[in-house]
């Protein structure tokens, strides 16, 4: 029996269609994910878990990830949590305040299946 925990990937972006990608493209991989569609679908989980990688979506309606993210990082669960910041816009000051943040990559929309996959691979060996 295998007693080792798998992973825990979490993403929180608005767009129901990029959660589905990550289900999909996550399926075959030895990870637990869990989707969110807003920030505070996401909080209940995050208050009383530290995932092993967390994926933020910047443009939210209700709270922008970047947001979120400081608000996370003031809570001692999350102080060093590996955040990815994902986004539509390639806006220089995002990329700022995503390292202030001390965020561990920033993606751009659209991306494949294996650069996400890549790109979690990457980070959940950093850990």
């Amino acid at each position: 029996m295998d007693t080792q925990k798998k992973p825990v990937v979490v993403a929180v972006d608005d767009s129901q269609t990029i959660i589905a990608i990550f289900e999909a493209t996550f399926e075959d991989c030895d990870i637990e994910f869990k989707g969110y569609c807003s920030t505070s679908a996401a909080s209940p989980y995050l208050i009383d878990n530290t995932p092993d990688l967390l994926i933020l979506d910047i443009m939210m309606p209700e709270q922008d990830g970047l947001s979120f993210l400081n608000e996370l990082r003031q809570m001692p669960r999350h102080k060093d949590t590996p955040v990815v910041i994902l986004t539509s816009k390639d806006y220089h000051q995002d990329r700022v305040d995503s390292k202030a943040l001390n965020a561990v990559d920033f993606l751009i929309k659209p991306m494949s299946p294996k650069d996400l996959r890549e790109m979690v691979r990457k980070h959940l060996l950093l850990k």
